[in-house]
């Protein structure tokens, strides 16, 4: 999205504006809305509130970074293959449902995205809308997932998919080894200083145990508990994080 000098200008005077803080080993940041961007990403954050116009059939995969966005997209996108979708550089021309992602929290959101019709796959907002989704879940069972994710988007796997094998083959060409070696995954940068290969780490569930501490993996569960208990969302604890805290 290009940006006329005066928008330039007044994004500018807003970051100007905004508290700032540094973090060692990460770029600068800044309080917008509050939540913590890296500055040189705000500028398209305002650009896409101001100039992103929403369709009601339009589907968002929205996420935190590092929590499966790279592998869900794929699933996703597989999935409209199946019905004749082809992907379209200009997003005025693409057919609906067009299926886009984004890192944006919430309050950051177009407008034009919350006001209208389109479905959101992350967090448990307006349920007939919302399709929320758990990694582990899909480590556990990929199939059973990606059914729920086709029949959320409208449209469900049909018999003869299912006994042709259709499932397996998405989750075959969409496991996260299959698209960690793809040439592009391997080489090249998304910026000058995040390579592509970045996007892919370990892909395991309970990873977390060879990084953090006991009384930090307790006081991460607290929080998480505190947090997302009243909106009735549940996180699974494995048993050994319970050996760790006890």
């Amino acid at each position: 999205m290009g940006m006329g000098d005066s928008e330039q200008e007044a994004i500018d005077e807003l970051i100007a504006s905004l508290p700032q803080k540094k973090v060692p080993n990460l770029p600068p940041c800044c309080l917008f809305q509050n939540f913590w961007y890296p500055i040189f990403v705000l500028p398209y954050v305002v650009a896409c509130q101001r100039h992103f116009k929403a369709k009601d059939k339009d589907i968002v995969v929205a996420s935190d970074p590092k929590s499966g966005t790279t592998w869900l997209m794929p699933i996703a996108f597989s999935i409209f293959n199946l019905f004749g979708h082809n992907p379209r550089f200009d997003l005025d021309d693409m057919e609906e449902p067009r299926l886009f992602s984004t890192h944006l929290p919430y309050p950051s959101l177009p407008k034009c995205i919350k006001w209208s019709d389109c479905q959101i796959i992350y967090i448990c907002r307006n349920l007939h809308k919302v399709l929320f989704l758990k990694y582990e879940d899909f480590k556990e069972d990929i199939g059973g997932q990606m059914k729920n994710v086709a029949q959320f988007m409208g449209l469900p796997f049909t018999e003869e998919e299912e006994e042709g094998g259709a499932i397996e083959e998405i989750a075959k060409m969409c496991s996260l080894k299959t698209l960690e070696d793809l040439e592009v995954n391997k080489s090249g940068k998304f910026m000058p200083s995040f390579e592509n290969r970045s996007y892919f780490r370990k892909g395991e569930v309970g990873d977390w145990v060879n990084y953090l501490s006991p009384p930090t993996a307790a006081r991460l569960h607290s929080i998480i508990k505190e947090k997302m208990s009243p909106f009735g969302l549940e996180f699974k604890t494995d048993e050994l994080f319970w050996c760790m805290i006890a």
